[in-house]
Order: C-alpha cells, then structure tokens, then sequence
C-alpha cells in the first residue's frame, strides 16, 4: 500500500506478535485527532502537529516522513515518526582538520564506497531523543525496541522494496541510560557514541543576565563582555512573519553558508522551513535577525519547547563575524533570552562544543543505534562509523565560579 494514500483507518497487525498493531500515513493530517489524543501528555513540543506540520509542508532536500500510531492490546499506546533518505557518505563527509594521511585515505576510500537507504527513528533536524513518545503506564519503555522494529520491517517491506539501495535502521540520540538502552543492543542495534548535546543548565538563583555574568570567574566575565563590546555596532531585532518573508533569501544565504562549512551534512534545509515554522508555531518560535548599517549579517532561532529553550538554527556572514564576533554574541543572547523568559535551560545542539562552553555550557551524552538488516554487515556497523564520524578534539570549559 502506498504510504501516501493509506486508509487511515487499516489497522495493521505485528505478525510476530498480534497485541502490536499501528496505523500509519507519510500526511499528519490522517492521523491528527489520534495523535493529538496521544501527544498531548507529552511535554516535547517537537513531536506536537504544529512543529511537525511544518516540516512535513517544507521538508529537507529528499527526505521522506512517516507517522506511526501504534496500539498495544487494542488501546492506543504511542507514537513514532520515522524519516528516510539516501545517503552518499561523499557527499555528506568532508576533510577532518588535521586528519592523518591513513586515517583521511581510508575515510575517502570508505566513503566513496558508502551509499545506503537511511530509515531514521527521530528527527535529523534535531539534536536530542524526538522519535517517540509512548504512555509507559500501558507498556514499558524496554518494550520500545519491539514497536520500533515491527515499524522497520513493514516500512522496509511497503516502502522500500523497490530501492537498489540498503536499508540502514537508525534509532537517533537517545539520552544515556544503560538499563534501558541495553534492550536496543539485544535487538542486534549497534551503539554508537555520537557528539553530545551542549547545554546550559539556568541556576535559580539567576534573576536577571546580571546574575548569570556575577556567577562567572572574572576571566570569563571579562570576555563576555569584552565580545557584547565588540558588537556595539550592531542593531538586534526579533522578526515578524513578514519580515521573514521579506529577508527570506538572505536568511536562506546565511544559513547556507554556515551549512557548507560543517564537516558533516545530511540534509539541506528547505529555503520556506523558516517561515513555516513561524506559520505554525507562532511565539514559539523566535527569529533574532542582526543588521550592520541596516545589512542582515546573522540570525538565531529559538523554540520553546515548554521548559528548555532549543537553540535551532542559525547564519551568518563569516567577515562580519570576524570583527563583530557574530556567533558569540547569538550565543550570549540565547542565553540572556533564556534566563529573561524563566527556562530551565538553554539546549545548543551538538556544534563548536569548546565556545559553547565558555559560556556555561555542559555536555550531555547522547548514542545512536544503528542496525543493517545483514547479519554479516551488521558486524562491520561499529567499525564504519567510527571511521566515518567526525573527530572533534576540544576542551570543556568551567567559566563559573567553584
């Protein structure tokens, strides 16, 4: 059956276990009601229908979504989104700085090798856990890996038979925790250390960004604001959703930009998801646009995603940078946004870990689990990746005072 035109109300059955069954379409919309009923005692805004409205109208270059609703015993018990998309590890990887004669060979030899089908549990958009939520009073989270799998094989059987490509199921960023976790290795997954999420824990005491700046040792204090000097010249503003549409290009430029120069690539953004989230989302998502001598240099994104405050993406123009320090000022201002607005804290994704923690913030762990239908090239999962990941040596930071 196709997955853009499912009847929304076949329910399908696990063959191998016939209490699991799931509903499924490549269109929110068919499945809105039930997923509102199920999504609202989850507090990830991420996996709410206007985010992902959003991103379904306006998707990264050639990804496929699916949305699975699932039911144990009867009783609806979860969701689940799943994105595909093919990847060219050429076209995705690019010279490490640094990287060694034989390490560099082997990665280009490796990578010019690898072009396989990726089946995503989660959102590539996103750093962290976004891929499911389930109402665990009705199963257990141990009992995760068996819906995402039964999930796997039938989208692997409805939507992907034709593809000349292997299919890869990839679980993405889930927060470390071993007890749980374990269940997805004895399901044959791969456990992957991946880059961690960097991010700023908002003390109580902080009252105002002058509390926060109090808090640091006078060192980093210092460069806090020997970097807000630095951008006197520069006049910040929140845009509208007519002033996206106006800048739109220049956004998409910025953005861009930043994008090409990352050492890894799955996607490119969609030049309308901007301006769709605003759509959708409304106050919950903030763009802050930076202007020197009224020309657009940078941007941030932020979403409200209830207590933590997602630093999403973000661009700007590399000379300006330079003089202005554009990035450590859009940093800066994340984080005074996030003390003004009573967060709990800042999330900052998995990019430039150092700076990110001269300004307070803390690696937190996260492991995909990847699993190749062949037993014999699931073997080789762990060895590839490590040789595929980027190799990031940096140093944590304590800017605060002990």
């Amino acid at each position: 059956m196709s997955t853009e035109k499912v009847n929304k109300e076949v329910l399908f059955v696990d063959k191998d276990n016939k209490d699991i069954s799931w509903k499924y379409s490549s269109n929110i919309a068919d499945l809105t009601e039930e997923w509102r009923n199920i999504s609202k005692s989850c507090n990830d805004v991420f996996l709410q229908i206007p985010f992902l409205k959003a991103v379904q109208n306006h998707p990264p270059s050639d990804v496929k979504i699916f949305y699975f609703i699932f039911y144990y015993k009867g009783e609806e018990c979860g969701i689940a989104i799943f994105q595909s998309k093919l990847f060219r590890a050429r076209d995705s990887i690019k010279k490490e700085a640094g990287e060694g004669f034989i390490r560099g060979t082997i990665r280009n030899f490796i990578a010019n090798r690898i072009n396989f089908m990726a089946l995503l549990n989660g959102n590539a958009l996103l750093t962290g856990e976004h891929g499911f939520h389930f109402d665990y009073d009705k199963i257990s989270k141990q009992q995760v890996p068996v819906f995402i799998s039964a999930a796997n094989k039938f989208l692997k059987k409805n939507s992907f038979t034709k593809s000349r490509f292997g299919l890869i199921n990839i679980v993405k960023d889930l927060d470390v925790n071993e007890s749980l976790n374990a269940d997805w290795e004895l399901d044959k997954y791969n456990k992957i250390q991946v880059q961690p999420n960097m991010i700023l824990p908002i003390r109580e005491a902080w009252l105002s960004f002058d509390d926060y700046l109090a808090a640091m040792s006078s060192k980093y204090r210092t460069k806090v604001k020997r970097g807000l000097k630095k951008s006197k010249e520069i006049k910040k503003l929140e845009l509208s959703l007519k002033d996206i549409e106006r800048l739109n290009d220049k956004i998409f430029e910025l953005y861009s930009s930043v994008k090409d120069n990352a050492n890894f690539n799955l996607f490119e953004l969609n030049k309308e998801y901007f301006l769709a989230l605003k759509r959708e989302m409304g106050d919950q998502f903030k763009l802050i646009a930076y202007f020197k001598d009224d020309e657009l240099v940078s941007f941030y994104t932020l979403i409200y995603n209830n207590h933590i405050l997602d630093a999403h993406f973000l661009g700007y123009n590399k000379e300006v940078n330079k003089s202005c320090q554009l990035y450590y000022n859009m940093l800066i201002d994340m984080v005074k946004h996030g003390i003004e607005n009573d967060f709990k804290e800042v999330e900052f994704a998995r990019t430039a870990m150092e700076i990110k923690s001269t300004i307070g913030a803390e690696p937190r762990d996260l492991k995909i689990y990847i699993k190749h239908p062949n037993k014999y090239l699931n073997r080789l999962v762990k060895r590839v990746t490590s040789l595929m990941n980027p190799k990031i040596d940096w140093e944590q930071r304590h800017p605060f005072k002990v």
